[in-house]
């Protein structure tokens, strides 16, 4: 089921983001996504939704550094995402620590 409403996400993507926009995105996604998740009072469609924005927004960011993504990978979503999260680190866009910097801003 996970896989599908990301692909209908994936599907529905309309936003025309430069390089640095994407970032920006992909990060104010992952922090919402995070703190959506430790709030034990959230609703289970509000994490759901966050999750598949900031997948959506790896997708997006992975095709950007050529690293290959299969939506069919995603029936594990936190394993895939950390997976992900790896390689675009490998590749010089380490996300958490990017967030890291973002917060000292």
């Amino acid at each position: 089921m996970y896989v599908d409403l990301l692909s209908s996400a994936l599907d529905a993507w309309v936003e025309q983001l430069d390089d640095e926009e994407l970032i920006t995105y992909t990060l104010e996604r992952r922090t919402e996504m995070l703190q959506t998740n430790t709030q034990s009072s959230t609703d289970v469609y509000e994490v759901i939704a966050t999750e598949i924005t900031y997948d959506c927004a790896l997708i997006m960011l992975c095709k950007r550094y050529d690293i290959e993504v299969d939506v069919l990978n995603f029936r594990f979503p936190r394993e895939e995402r950390a997976s992900i999260e790896r390689q675009l680190a490998a590749q010089g866009a380490d996300l958490a620590l990017l967030s890291l910097e973002v917060d000292e801003d």
